[in-house]
């Protein structure tokens, strides 16, 4: 009849296992619980060297007489999806805000945030400063 919905083939019934199903066939791997017990000792795991580098890269898009004006630039960014960071400081009797993005490993790393920036019309200075 129109409108019914079509019955199940058969009901499943959750209690019984599936006929005609074979298990998972059993994993070759060796089980590390019975390893450590039997006093076998895992396998040396080597870490994968990573290129080091005595530098970080900060891309430092303005820096301002003003806190406020530094804080207006780093909203800007943020509604931008950027984030920034603020810091202060003093030469020659003047405070000056930086307001920066990063840090990075590498330039290349920074790359696509300063393309974004500079769609923005925003042209960052790229600082390269020694890791602390």
């Amino acid at each position: 009849a129109e409108g019914e919905a079509a019955a199940p083939a058969e009901a499943l019934d959750l209690n019984k296992p599936l006929q005609g199903k074979s298990a998972a066939p059993a994993s070759d791997a060796s089980d590390p619980i019975a390893d450590l017990a039997s006093g076998k000792k895992p396998a040396e795991v080597v870490p994968t060297p990573v290129a080091k580098s005595d530098a970080i890269y900060f891309l430092q898009v303005g820096a301002f007489n003003k806190r406020a004006d530094a804080d207006a630039q780093k909203a800007s960014l943020a509604i931008q999806g950027i984030q920034s960071q603020l810091s202060e400081i003093t030469s020659e009797g003047n405070t000056l805000w930086r307001v920066r993005v990063g840090p990075y490993n590498s330039i290349e790393e920074s790359n696509p945030v300063r393309d974004k920036l500079n769609s923005m019309g925003i042209k960052p200075n790229v600082i390269k400063s020694g890791k602390s």
